[in-house]
């Protein structure tokens, strides 16, 4: 057999679905007992699929031609095929015309032609076989005899008859009762009109008469599919009635009334014939179809709904090279026969122009299905049609649980699909709802169930549903809940358990478990069970669970000590590794027997084995997929994110200290030669690590620092060392390493070279050492300058406080502020040095004009009183009143790096270094 079947029974919940064409509901203590249904035993197989013995009857009459022939087999090999059936269901596929022997045919021949055998869906017969369906000629009996068709359907079904199997005749035809040839429907008549007329007549009454009492007693039922345009409506209309009515597994489901169906052409045969099984089987149904060819793939979306426990797609692809795939709802590609998920698939191939995938357990929502073409195929319109069968199982819960007669009870059930989740209320539309409380000493009650918030219903919409109803006062014994509903494609299973009306109690219980709203595939949950005995034997409790599809429960039996009050004992519910996902809707149940057995499941025949029920508690939560990689360790990620981020930014602030420890943007060179020139460079503003520089005091050219260039040879290189010094690399390689001013040989004619650090002054410039006495001061012990008018101490002879002895008398007696000066004194009021021949001043004829310490051209001593009074290495020089002298000229404007120029007839000023740390005009 070409079909293989993939997967493990779905369970005996769904071994015996539906006998009464209902859903029952039950409140079972353990494992449910199953019972048939009423009318005969279940029609249905293990995973719910109807068990059927069918016959499918092709019309092969003169009014078809090959092409009608051809789509009739290929409907027929699509139901020969299929899977919506059970694997062991059986098929049979007969051609029928006439029997026209002797008055047209030569030969005796039959009326029907059985090409196909009854034989088990998805035989490799169905591909040969069917080949032999054709249009009869005159000789073979080109009539359409109904009559004889469906009596050779019946010897078929009578001759394999089982009554666990539901029987059903698709009679397909293009016409109505045609016998005008056939003689065994009485003698020719003179006038052919009144022979045709008289022997349909006959014909039609042997089907009434003959074939469906047979039908009947056989329970067989009659689904007549026509098409075309020549069919006779009303005589097909009548044909459905001579058999078997709505199949017991099918009752109060409208479709499932045997009924002619109407195809508008022979290509739309394969789809009124499996809708015809989908009805007679009261399936759901739906159906796409799609123009493609090569080039151009077709997808067709069919919906599977929660409800359904099993799906069948059937794919009519018309010729054998197109391709087919399926995808799911999560756009997982179905790879042929396997499972997945919970989910079982099995496909069949065995038909050259069609394929089935059944679907056990089916994931609810959009399913694809995609026609591929090869490139030499042509252009075709192909079709898929889904079956499928519903089961809603249910969770029964009882408050108080166990009640006594005369007292109100509410009774809750919420109901599940065959995933174990709770059902969309969406999906419930349209269903009907039946409930009944059964018991001994009363007879059935029934129960109105609602979903509307009221009766008892704790949430209007939710998929819950509740009714109240009162223990009839005498009840005694056994109480039993069932429920029912019916709807278009639900299929149902027949289950029985019981309560016990309590006698006197041995204790109570109560049953904790605080579930998060999501638990995870492999997770559990804990709870408590909190329980009192009395008596004065031990008393052992029975635990179970109800609607908790894929979780256990640990214990399932628990001994409670004699006399115990607010005994505990620990549960643990865990959600099993490969558990469908989904909402899940429950109870825990503890029940106790009488005698102190364990209580659980029962059929309901022995009074003494059954449990009286001391809680339910009601549990659900839904099934998520375990947690990723990512979701499980996420805070950890993050701790180690933030740790990292914190390193980085430490790192960074480190790196970034070290940069500012090490940067030399701040630094400034200075150098001095022996013939007073002096040359100064500060480093680049921009931060970097290294002063690179070049010394060049050639004699008889100007002392100059310059910045050095990438490759540059007879290079300084600064850098800053430990505890706030300096590296200085000279040259010829040797490192000096010297706090910040400190002097040092450099060059070749007696240079001094020094490197001073603003960072140590804050800031402020940088004031370098000096022994010139007529610097005007700096950090140098001699930084006074007795002629400058500045410095870090007081200068005895400055003009600031007193009297020049080399300038003449001051009208201020004070010498330096701290004192006064004796009139007449010459030595501080008549320059004694006035016949100087230096002196064409007012003092002595000082041939340069005055005194160069004094009144010169630039206000004074260049060391003093001139811009160098007020240079950057002293503090500014200030005028003294009454100073003959002070009438110094106005300073020439003096840029960074330059000296000032000697005026006419003057001797050149002592080069100074260039300072760019005071930009101000003197």
């Amino acid at each position: 057999m070409a079909n293989r079947t993939v997967g493990s029974v779905r369970g005996l919940a769904r071994a015996l679905m539906a006998a009464a064409g209902a859903v029952v509901l039950v409140a079972p203590l353990g494992a449910p007992a199953v019972a048939a249904p009423a009318g005969g035993p279940a029609t249905v197989g293990a995973d719910g699929r109807p068990r059927v013995h069918a016959v499918v009857l092709v019309d092969e009459s003169g009014s078809e031609t090959p092409e009608t022939i051809r789509q009739e087999a290929e409907a027929a090999g699509l139901i020969a095929s299929s899977q919506q059936v059970d694997k062991d269901s059986k098929i049979a596929v007969v051609g029928f015309g006439t029997d026209d022997f002797p008055e047209v045919s030569r030969g005796q021949h039959g009326a029907t032609d059985e090409v196909c055998p009854l034989a088990q869906v998805g035989s490799t017969d169905f591909r040969t076989c069917l080949g032999k369906l054709h249009p009869r000629s005159i000789e073979e009996g080109n009539g359409t005899d109904h009559a004889a068709a469906l009596t050779k359907a019946l010897d078929i079904l009578e001759a394999a008859k089982d009554p666990s199997y539901f029987n059903v005749v698709f009679l397909l035809t293009d016409g109505g009762l045609r016998v005008d040839n056939v003689q065994r429907y009485g003698a020719k008549l003179p006038n052919a009109d009144a022979t045709t007329q008289s022997r349909m007549t006959a014909a039609m009454g042997v089907t009434e008469n003959d074939v469906a009492p047979r039908a009947r007693a056989l329970g067989v039922q009659i689904w007549p599919v026509g098409f075309g345009n020549g069919f006779n409506r009303e005589w097909l209309a009548r044909l459905p009635g001579f058999g078997a009515g709505t199949s017991q597994d099918c009752q109060r489901v409208p479709v499932a009334a045997p009924a002619p169906l109407y195809a508008e052409s022979a290509a739309d045969i394969a789809e009124a014939l499996d809708r015809a099984l989908a009805n007679a089987s009261c399936m759901g149904f739906a159906t796409r179809r799609g123009q493609g060819g090569p080039g151009s793939p077709v997808t067709l979306a069919l919906n599977i709904p929660a409800t359904a426990s099993s799906a069948t797609i059937n794919a009519l692809k018309r010729e054998a090279g197109i391709k087919v795939s399926y995808t799911d709802p999560r756009g997982r590609v179905i790879q042929g026969s396997g499972q997945q998920d919970g989910s079982f698939f099995t496909l069949n191939n065995s038909a050259p122009t069609s394929e089935s995938l059944f679907i056990a357990n089916p994931y609810p929502g959009t399913w694809k299905v995609l026609f591929t073409w090869p490139p030499d195929a042509r252009p075709q319109t192909v079709q898929a049609d889904l079956t499928w069968i519903g089961q809603l199982s249910s969770v029964v819960r009882l408050s108080p649980a166990s009640p006594k007669p005369g007292e109100s009870a509410t009774v809750h059930v919420t109901l599940q699909t065959s995933r174990g989740q709770a059902a969309d209320p969406r999906d419930l539309a349209g269903l009907v709802f039946d409930a009944r409380l059964a018991g001994d000493g009363f007879t059935p009650v029934p129960v109105a169930l609602s979903d509307n918030g009221q009766g008892g219903d704790e949430k209007a919409g939710d998929g819950s549903y509740a009714g109240q109803v009162t223990v009839p006062a005498g009840a005694t014994g056994l109480l039993s809940l069932t429920g029912s509903i019916t709807g278009t494609g639900l299929r149902g299973t027949v289950q029985r358990a019981t309560y016990r009306i309590p006698g006197a109690r041995g204790g109570g219980a109560v049953v904790e478990v605080r579930t998060p709203a999501d638990v995870h595939r492999g997770a559990s949950v804990s709870g408590v069970l909190r329980a009192d005995n009395p008596s004065g034997t031990p008393r052992e409790v029975a635990l179970s669970l109800a609607g908790l599809a894929g979780v256990s429960l640990d214990p399932v039996t628990v001994t409670v000590p004699a006399g115990a009050s607010g005994f505990e004992r620990k549960l643990t519910l865990s959600v099993a590794s490969d558990a469908a996902y989904g909402p899940r809707r429950g109870v825990i149940r503890v029940s106790v027997t009488p005698g102190g057995a364990t209580g659980g499941a029962t059929n309901g025949d022995s009074a003494t084995s059954t449990g009286v029920v001391l809680t339910e508690e009601p549990v659900s939560f839904d099934v998520d997929e375990p947690p990723g990689w990512f979701a499980k360790y996420w805070s950890y990620l993050l701790l180690a994110a933030v740790v990292l981020l914190l390193a980085v930014g430490a790192a960074l602030l480190l790196l970034a200290r070290r940069r500012r420890d090490g940067d030399v943007s701040q630094l400034r060179a200075f150098a001095t030669r022996g013939d007073g020139a002096g040359a100064d460079l500060p480093a680049s503003r921009q931060r970097a690590s290294l002063f690179r520089f070049t010394l060049n005091d050639m004699p008889g050219v100007a002392l100059t620092l310059t910045q050095a260039n990438p490759g540059e040879t007879g290079v300084y290189i600064v850098r800053r060392a430990k505890h706030g010094q300096l590296a200085v690399q000279t040259p010829g390689g040797e490192v000096r390493t010297l706090p910040a001013g400190t002097r040092f040989p450099a060059g070749m004619s007696g240079t001094e070279l020094w490197i001073e650090d603003r960072r140590l002054q804050g800031g402020a410039a940088a004031m370098p050492p000096s022994d010139d006495p007529w610097s005007g001061g700096g950090a140098h012990a001699n930084g006074a300058d007795p002629f400058g008018g500045g410095g870090a101490e007081a200068d005895p002879y400055a003009t600031i406080g007193g009297q020049d002895p080399f300038g003449g008398a001051g009208n201020d007696r004070h010498v330096n502020g701290h004192g006064s000066t004796p009139p007449g004194n010459p030595a501080h009021n008549d320059n004694p040095y006035g016949g100087d021949p230096y002196g064409g001043s007012p003092h002595g004829g000082d041939p340069y004009g005055g005194d160069p310490y004094g009144g010169s051209p630039y206000g004074g001593s260049p060391y003093g009183g001139s811009p160098y009074g007020g240079s950057p290495y002293g503090a500014p020089a200030r005028s003294a009143p009454d100073d003959d002298y002070r009438n110094m000229s106005e300073a020439p404007t003096v840029q960074p790096g330059q000296r000032p120029a000697a005026g006419p007839g003057q001797p050149s000023a002592t080069p100074r270094p260039a300072d760019d740390w005071n930009d101000t005009q003197f």
